[in-house]
């Protein structure tokens, strides 16, 4: 059967992944506090987080190749369904030398599903790519005819990340995909290229309702 891990009322602080330059010359940095992956997506396990902290976690890679990236400074999933719950994400950092996608907590692979209830993304850093607080993003996809992911994402707040707050990414087609963004306040968030939200899909549906936008800036190209 698939795995189901539940992590209820737990504290995560001053964790780091930072591979050794030395033994591991060639590796990324995935999941400073909690990294969960499902090595069959037609078998998706499921993460469940609730009610805890995850504070001034790190993601660091050791490379300043593209391909070698900082993700998920505080967690990492990957191939999996997932469910956060009444958690705060405080001061977390995802970086490297050239790229990284960030995210205090990063959803990645296919097929996913996610859900985010009552969570708090505060002053969470992005790194060079500057995306600070939240990735959905089914990149790499094992499975062609599998979906990407779906997020629903609900009476949660964002606030002072150095950073885009919310990417959704899609590297394939996917008509199915739906993401739902509700009740949500996304405030003083400040990054590079985006400060908000950013929804980079080819197909799919992305839903923004009941939610606060304001006071979000960013220095160069997109919103």
């Amino acid at each position: 059967n698939p795995l189901t891990l539940e992590i209820d009322h737990c504290e995560f602080v001053d964790n780091r992944i930072s591979p050794d330059p030395v033994t591991l010359p060639d590796k990324s940095g995935f999941g400073g506090a909690v990294y969960f992956s499902s090595s069959l997506p037609a078998y998706p396990g499921t993460l469940k987080l609730k009610h805890c902290l995850f504070d001034t976690n790190q993601a660091l890679s050791n490379r300043d190749a593209a391909q070698f990236r900082a993700e998920g400074s505080a967690v990492f999933v990957k191939n999996s369904h997932v469910l956060v719950e009444d958690c705060n994400f405080t001061d977390n950092l995802a970086a490297s030398e050239s790229f990284t996608a960030g995210g205090a907590l990063v959803i990645q692979g296919s097929p996913s599903v996610a859900e985010v209830r009552r969570c708090t993304f505060r002053r969470n850093s992005g790194g060079t790519e500057g995306i600070a607080a939240l990735v959905c993003d089914t990149y790499p996809v094992t499975d062609p005819d599998s979906s990407a992911v779906s997020l629903l994402l609900e009476d949660s707040h964002f606030e002072g990340n150095d950073g885009l707050a919310l990417m959704l990414a899609d590297a394939g087609h996917y008509p199915d995909a739906t993401s739902n963004i509700r009740n949500t306040t996304f405030v003083d968030n400040s990054g590079r290229r985006d400060s908000a939200i950013r929804a980079y899909l080819d197909y799919g549906n992305v839903n923004v309702t009941h939610c606060t936008i304001w006071n979000n800036t960013h220095t160069e190209q997109t919103g």
